[in-house]
């Protein structure tokens, strides 16, 4: 019998009765809407609902969670959505269920579940027990949302970072073995950025050539240019001004001469690379130095010896075309080459000692 029928036409609590019915449509029309509007939340939330049956060990999958899952039956055993469980994840979740059953704790796990297509979806679900009245568990009532978007960007970020950790750790590793080898090279090697205070870096050969200190180098990464030979100076300096100035990455070599502040004059042979600056980047500049003073006396001795060869074969005055020789040597030596270099040098000094003809000529 409808609520109408109730009350006669004309009753006092007609009004009431007709209240009553308003509500109950007012309701109706509600849950008519939320059952309209729940598949569509459903699929645009990306979530499902499920309903386990531990006593018949069946399970029933609304339509979001069929269309997460990628299968078309609205139910199924336990067992079937565990072996779709990805590997790895299979024995968590089912230690999960498990603990759930045993304790009465609620059910929450993430997993990746495997579709039939092969495509894996990362899931978080959510459920909670039924028991009757003897407190036997009879059924899991959940949720599984498809979070699959989020969790691949939160591991992209985490691969990522564990990535540049990688190489930050390669890097270190890197620079420990280029320091251990730079260290015990005999070559001079630098590396700073110009600027005062800039990061400076000269292994143990370069403070010898140079016979600067770490410390001295380090405040003023443009030190060495001080130690350069007086005759040398400007023009290695327009040089190096040069290649600074260069919008481009670009080599440098030359050959210049250093005095020491203990008075020794050594030649050297740098070579390197001067990386322009960019935005807040500073300009940087690492090379490498050689001591050529040997190589530099070896050369002047051979220079020495073919004057005299030619000089011999004008004159058979073997004292004479000696003179002439050490005389040439001498004009033709830069004023600040190292006196006396090699054995060459050596037997020019005792020829001028020893020389009964007296002192060389000015």
């Amino acid at each position: 019998m409808r609520t109408a029928e109730l009350l006669a036409p004309g009753d006092a609590d007609a009004g009431v009765v007709h209240g009553v019915a308003s509500a109950e449509e007012t309701l109706r029309r509600a849950l008519w809407d939320l059952e309209e509007r729940l598949p569509l939340a459903e699929e645009l939330a990306r979530f499902g609902m499920y309903d386990l049956d531990l006593i018949a060990n069946r399970g029933t999958y609304d339509d979001g969670l069929r269309r997460i899952l990628g299968i078309e039956a609205d139910h199924g055993t336990y067992e079937d959505f565990l072996d779709a469980v990805h590997p790895e994840d299979r024995g968590r979740v089912r230690a999960a269920f498990q603990r759930t059953v045993r304790d009465y704790v609620p059910y929450e796990v993430t997993l990746r579940y495997i579709r039939p297509d092969g495509a894996i979806r990362w899931l978080v679900s959510r459920a909670l027990l039924d028991r009757d009245a003897m407190g036997v568990p009879i059924r899991l009532l959940g949720v599984s949302i498809d979070v699959t978007e989020a969790k691949e960007r939160e591991l992209a970020i985490r691969d990522h970072a564990e990535e540049r950790a990688r190489a930050a750790d390669a890097l270190r590793g890197s620079e420990e073995r280029f320091l251990r080898v730079a260290e015990e090279i005999d070559d001079a090697f630098w590396f700073s950025d110009v600027r005062p205070g800039g990061t400076t870096y000269v292994n143990p050969a370069w403070e010898r050539l140079l016979g600067l200190r770490a410390q001295d180098i380090a405040r003023d990464p443009r030190c060495w240019l001080l130690v350069i030979h007086p005759d040398d100076r400007a023009r290695v300096r327009q040089e190096y001004k040069a290649t600074l100035h260069s919008p481009t990455p670009c080599r440098f070599l030359d050959e210049f001469r250093l005095l020491r502040a203990d008075g020794e004059v050594r030649w050297v042979r740098a070579r390197g690379l001067v990386s322009p600056a960019t935005g807040t980047a500073p300009a940087r500049v690492s090379g490498i130095a050689e001591d050529i003073t040997s190589r530099k006396r070896m050369e002047q001795g051979l220079r020495f010896l073919v004057d005299i060869s030619a000089l011999l074969s004008e004159s058979l005055d073997v004292d004479k075309t000696f003179r002439r020789a050490v005389v040439r040597a001498v004009k033709g030596r830069s004023a600040s080459a190292p006196p006396c270099p090699g054995a060459t040098g050596q037997a020019i000094c005792r020829w001028r000692r020893t020389s009964p003809a007296g002192p060389l000529p000015p």
